[in-house]
């Protein structure tokens, strides 16, 4: 049997298999994460107010899927008298999951559980949620809500510049949408874009983002159980040409060797 004529064949499956192990690296996989299991909390003294540290964030390990975590961490309204984000307190409410207290709200010993609202359509509550590695947001499950629940979703291409700033002058997102509710706890779908990103927002909603949804400027209340990711593969936002250029240096030094092996035979 003349093997010189199986090699081209065999090199193809090799380019192939390589091609393909290159692209899985682009994939991200199926995760999620509840916040009612989360149980390493840092704190910041940022501001502390009735024994709060506002500024505080939850590190949590993913409840299924990948090994990636999520730092979470929230801001809100500073004082009644101003409309700029400020650093809040995330609290961990049990079944629940995760609410908000902003430092115009204080920490009231008798009302200690705040969920993120709107009261404030300039400097709504908004978690801020940080993966290890990007992921690609699919759904959200509240575990308390009061009138809509309405909610923003945002992905930022860095680290966003929140303090000081109002919902107007926010910037930096790479997708904007608003998810409406029926008011009823439970779990919604995002992200039909697809979009990956290390840094999303999660904000009660208000039209003063710009998103051009009209789903009623307050009266939403909602406390954030779990999120969860979805397989992508290829996302946007990778740098994968640089990684598939040197895949393909690889290949072509890889077929040249061959050749010249068979050659020499």
């Amino acid at each position: 049997m003349n093997t010189k004529h199986q090699s081209p064949i065999r090199v193809s499956a090799l380019i192939a298999g390589f091609v393909l192990a290159a692209l899985s690296s682009y994939a991200n996989a199926a995760s999620s994460w509840n916040f009612s299991s989360c149980n390493s909390s840092s704190l910041t003294d940022v501001n502390q107010v009735g024994g709060a540290n506002f500024g505080n964030s939850w590190n949590c390990a993913a409840t299924s899927g990948d090994a990636n975590s999520v730092n979470v961490s929230a801001w809100g309204k500073l004082s009644s008298t101003d409309n700029f984000f400020a650093p809040g307190f995330v609290s961990q409410q049990g079944g629940s999951g995760f609410g908000i207290s902003s430092q115009s709200e204080g920490l009231n010993p008798g009302q200690p559980d705040h969920a993120a609202d709107n009261s404030n359509t300039n400097a709504p509550d908004v978690f801020v949620l940080k993966f290890t590695t990007s992921v690609a947001l699919s759904a959200i499950t509240t575990g308390w809500v009061s009138g809509d629940s309405d909610m923003t979703v945002m992905a930022f291409n860095s680290a966003p510049n929140i303090s000081s700033k109002t919902a107007t002058s926010l910037a930096g997102w790479s997708l904007l949408e608003d998810a409406a509710s029926n008011g009823s706890v439970g779990t919604r779908t995002v992200n039909g874009s697809n979009t990956v990103s290390s840094w999303w927002l999660i904000s009660a909603y208000s039209s003063n983002y710009g998103g051009g949804s009209s789903l009623g400027t307050t009266g939403d209340y909602f406390k954030l159980l779990a999120v969860a990711s979805k397989n992508v593969t290829t996302p946007p936002g990778v740098p994968e040409p640089g990684s598939l250029a040197l895949l393909g240096a690889a290949v072509f030094g890889f077929v040249a060797t061959r050749r010249r092996q068979q050659a020499s035979a």
